[in-house]
C-alpha cells in the first residue's frame, strides 16, 4: 500500500471514528455488507462513487477485515 493510500485510509478511519461509526463500519465489513458500508460512508459525506470504491477495496483486501 502506498503512503498516499495509507494516509487516505487513516483519514477515513478518523472521520468514521469522529462520527462514532468506526466500529459499525468494521462490523459491516466483517459481514461483507457492502450496502451498509456504503451507507455509513455516505453518512460522513463521502460521495457515492468514492463510497463504492472504498467499500469494494475494503472487501477485496483481507488486511482490512
Amino acid at each position: 500500500m502506498t503512503n498516499k493510500n495509507t494516509n487516505s485510509v487513516m483519514a477515513l478511519n478518523a472521520q468514521l471514528y469522529d462520527a462514532g461509526l468506526l466500529d459499525d463500519f468494521y462490523k459491516a465489513a466483517s459481514r461483507k455488507d457492502r450496502t451498509e458500508m456504503i451507507s455509513l460512508l455516505i453518512s460522513i459525506e463521502i460521495n457515492m462513487a468514492e463510497a463504492e470504491k472504498t467499500a469494494d477495496a475494503v472487501l477485496e483486501s483481507p488486511a482490512f477485515i
